[in-house]
């Protein structure tokens, strides 16, 4: 099974001075909600409930795994890659298995050939999480009590900086003025 390219891991923005306690669990959390939402056939990045299995695919799967509902496990190789990496700024979520695992993966997010079960978010288009998992985090960081500020609070400043730029700079620049 060839790849395409499209990501199967996604990198979850962490403001820097968390400590790495803190991104473990984080990235333990983001998992195991991911692997909840799979179980129970839906999209960790929607929330919406995925199509269910044809009849045909259906009666193959319970002939291998017992199974007969769509929650990406057929031999289990692929969720067993499954897993995420901490880095400074950042916690990368997703399949980190061989070319092939990477491959199913990649089928089963963006629908190549199958029935699309998304579960990985698309970073290339602005995706992430479901708003309860980003939520979630966000009120672990925030027990944490390692940042002085909250993600939240963080990017509001940010918003208000550009707007604050756009509504009083741009428009003095557009007219000719300095």
């Amino acid at each position: 099974m060839a790849r395409r390219g499209y990501p199967v891991t996604f990198k979850y923005p962490i403001a820097p001075g968390l400590s790495d306690g803190t991104k473990e669990m984080i990235a333990n959390y983001v998992k195991e909600q991911v692997l909840e939402d799979i179980s129970q056939q839906k999209s960790s990045v929607s929330g919406n409930t995925w199509q269910g299995l044809s009849p045909e695919y259906a009666a193959f799967k319970a002939n291998i795994s017992g199974e007969v509902i769509a929650n990406l496990e057929l031999y289990g190789n692929m969720l067993d890659s499954f897993g995420y990496k901490i880095n400074e700024d950042n916690i990368e979520i997703g399949i980190f298995g061989d070319e092939l695992q990477q491959a199913k993966a990649e089928n089963h997010n963006y629908g190549v050939t199958l029935p699309r079960r998304q579960f990985i978010p698309d970073q290339r288009n602005g995706e992430t999480f479901r708003p309860e998992i980003n939520n979630e985090v966000e009120s672990m960081i925030i027990a944490s009590g390692e940042l002085e500020t909250t993600p939240t609070n963080d990017f509001i400043e940010k918003r208000v900086s550009q707007d604050i730029l756009r509504n009083l700079i741009l428009p003095e620049l557009n007219n000719g003025k300095k």
